[in-house]
């Protein structure tokens, strides 16, 4: 956490443009995610302002260098002072002023009431009153925000926010085509169709980007704490193919179909995508490169439902060949979630077996047993 981390910074986005609701929460559960690690090892951040907040350009959030504790100021103080810190950001990326009074106090007058996520942001800023505040007072925060925010807490709506996260982060695209002028008044001829070939854009290719990244502490942190402070779904790569345009010399009839059916790459169900206190699983490839016969790290996400008490969360990782359909066992991992915590993540090497075509999911075994959408090493054959 001493160097500097790359990115653009979270006070040069705030400049360009205001930030939409949902990429303010994105950003607040990454620094939340990151200051409870922090917290639960003993950890104090200190330096939670725009100007050491980075965003990388897949909407990734990482914090800056943290400061020394000052002295004469307890752990609960400590905590209190970042979790103001955390409201004051929010309150900055909402474009809330602090100085002036929340519309719910002057709802009788306005007829308007303040939304909940604004009135936690201003809450937040203002501090608690508690004088005690545990190493799960982050965690509690979190929470707290992830129930004012509603539907933009979500993993769809989370995911939307970092690919245009990314999106700020790359900067303006060239400005649009102006729309034709209209015609002058009094004209009664017809028109001719409009060529929609001038007008239509060359095609585009859609990658949803997961995870908000707002872990900073050392890499040694991460492998004691098991829980990675990430938030969001699973990366998955959408690529669109234009079917090709027919012309007048096209006459030959198409190809007919083939007599014998063909079996179709499949592999085996090894559990729902979601059952019981598990809402979902995710598993992304960190290593692009990865494939059979070597060692890759993945990352891996149970999403679950949100409990008083403490449960263990359990996984494995396992390998499918495409065409047999067997099944190996690459990696595995547990964690204890405590109150409140909606997800553990988990980053940690697997050996890959040398096989042909295979896929990687990830397989949670407790509290209830589903399965995360296949990753496919290389290209599945096209038949068995």
């Amino acid at each position: 956490m001493g160097a500097e981390e790359p990115g653009v910074l979270l006070a040069a986005l705030l400049e360009r443009a205001k930030l939409p609701p949902m990429c303010a929460v994105a950003v607040a559960m990454s620094v939340l995610d990151a200051v409870a690690a922090l917290h639960q090892v003993g950890l104090w951040h200190g330096s939670l302002e725009t100007e050491n907040v980075h965003v990388h350009a897949d909407g990734t959030v990482r914090l800056g260098a943290n400061r020394p504790a000052p002295a004469g100021q307890s752990d609960s103080q400590l905590r209190a002072s970042d979790l103001q810190a955390v409201g004051v950001l929010l309150c900055s990326m909402l474009r809330l002023r602090l100085d002036q009074e929340p519309a719910g106090r002057n709802s009788r007058t306005t007829g308007r009431t303040e939304k909940p996520l604004q009135a936690l942001a201003r809450r937040m800023a203002r501090g608690t009153r508690s004088k005690r505040l545990t190493i799960y007072a982050a965690v509690d925060a979190r929470l707290a925000l992830w129930e004012a925010a509603g539907r933009l807490a979500t993993r769809r709506v989370q995911a939307q926010a970092r690919q245009r996260l990314a999106d700020l982060v790359a900067g303006p695209t060239e400005s649009p085509a102006p729309d034709p002028q209209p015609p002058a008044a009094g004209r009664t001829e017809s028109r001719a169709p409009r060529r929609l070939g001038r007008w239509v854009g060359a095609g585009a290719a859609a990658a949803l980007v997961a995870g908000l990244v707002a872990l900073s502490p050392p890499s040694g942190l991460r492998a004691a704490l098991g829980y990675h402070g990430r938030v969001g779904a699973t990366s998955s790569t959408v690529a669109l193919a234009a079917p090709a345009a027919a012309t007048v010399r096209d006459v030959a009839p198409p190809e007919p179909a083939p007599s014998t059916p063909v079996s179709k790459p499949a592999i085996p169900l090894l559990a729902p995508a979601a059952a019981g206190q598990v809402s979902s699983v995710g598993l992304r490839l960190l290593d692009p490169a990865c494939q059979g016969g070597s060692s890759c790290l993945v990352q891996v996400e149970v999403w679950i439902t949100p409990s008083p008490r403490p449960r263990s969360v359990a996984w494995t990782v396992e390998s499918v060949q495409f065409c047999g359909g067997s099944v190996v066992q690459v990696g595995a991992g547990s964690f204890t979630a405590q109150p409140g915590w909606t997800h553990v993540e988990s980053q940690s090497a697997v050996a890959v077996p040398a096989v042909g075509a295979q896929a990687l999911l990830a397989v949670s075994s407790t509290p209830d047993r589903a399965a995360s959408t296949p990753v496919v090493l290389g290209s599945a054959p096209g038949t068995c």
